[in-house]
C-alpha cells in the first residue's frame, strides 16, 4: 500500500531553498515516489516495463513507452550535477580546473536539512533499482 506522508517541519531557509527547486523534474518525481513504499522501487527484472514509474508529460499527449521516461531520468541526472539542487557539488579539481575528476560531483556537506536527507535517501533507492 501507500505510505502516508507526514507532514514536515522545515527551517525558513529550507522552505525558501524548497521554492527554488521544486519545479525541478527530480523534486517533480521525488515529490510523487513518497506517496509509495519502498516495495514500488522493486521491480523484477524479467518484467514487461523495469521502470519504477510511468511518465505523463501535461499538455504533450506523450504515451510511455520507454521515450518519456528515458527523458525524465536524463533530466534528473542533469539537474542533479549542476546548482538547481542543493544536493551535489563539483569537485574541488573542478572548481580550480585543476587536476583529475573535473567533471565530476559529490554529495555537498551543506545537503544537512531533513528535506535534502530525505532526497538523497531516494536517490539511493533511484541507484538501488539498478543493481
Amino acid at each position: 500500500g501507500d505510505a502516508d506522508r507526514a507532514p514536515s517541519s522545515f527551517s525558513a531557509a529550507a522552505k525558501q531553498e524548497e521554492e527554488g527547486f521544486k519545479n525541478t523534474v527530480f523534486f517533480q518525481v521525488y515529490s510523487q515516489m513518497q506517496r509509495c513504499s519502498t516495495s514500488c522501487f522493486r521491480v523484477p527484472p524479467e518484467a514487461a516495463s523495469s521502470r519504477i514509474f510511468n511518465v505523463k508529460f501535461l499538455g504533450y499527449g506523450s504515451i510511455d513507452a520507454g521515450g518519456p521516461y528515458r527523458t525524465v531520468i536524463s533530466e534528473m541526472i542533469e539537474e542533479l550535477q549542476s546548482s538547481c539542487l542543493p544536493l551535489f557539488i563539483q569537485t574541488p579539481n573542478a572548481r580550480t580546473q585543476d587536476g583529475q575528476y573535473q567533471d565530476q560531483w559529490i554529495p555537498s556537506p551543506e545537503a544537512t536539512e531533513p528535506l535534502h536527507l530525505r532526497m538523497l535517501g531516494f536517490i539511493g533507492m533511484l541507484i538501488g533499482t539498478t543493481l
